[in-house]
């Protein structure tokens, strides 16, 4: 198995904070990023500044410890070469001071 796995912890600090975090990613290079958390409801978004491209998703990840489905998961392969993506998470009801991990895993 050649998968490599980036793990991020991540707070919402402030009202309707946004966290981010960069990955680089060449043509066919597929990931699968998505959030755990007991406390926050999770979006994750991939925007590709250079295109101003974004894909997101809200809720289709797996459910926390307590069976809650407020997690974030989003698979997404890299049309091109060499473009720089950023990785956003936020809590889409807006709140603050819940925390979150932020699993990354290169698939191929």
């Amino acid at each position: 198995d050649n998968t490599e796995i980036h793990l991020v912890d991540g707070f919402i600090d402030f009202y309707s904070d946004i966290d981010w975090d960069t990955i680089e990613l060449d043509a066919g290079e597929t990931i699968l990023a998505y959030t755990d958390s007991i406390t926050a409801d999770t979006a994750v978004a991939i925007w590709n500044p250079q295109t101003d491209e974004l894909f997101s998703d809200d809720d289709s990840g797996p459910a926390s410890v307590f069976g809650q489905a407020h997690n974030a998961q989003l698979q997404f392969t890299a049309p091109t070469d060499g473009d720089r993506y950023h990785i956003l998470v936020e809590d889409v009801l807006g709140e603050r001071g819940n925390g979150y991990v932020l699993i990354v895993e290169r698939l191929g």
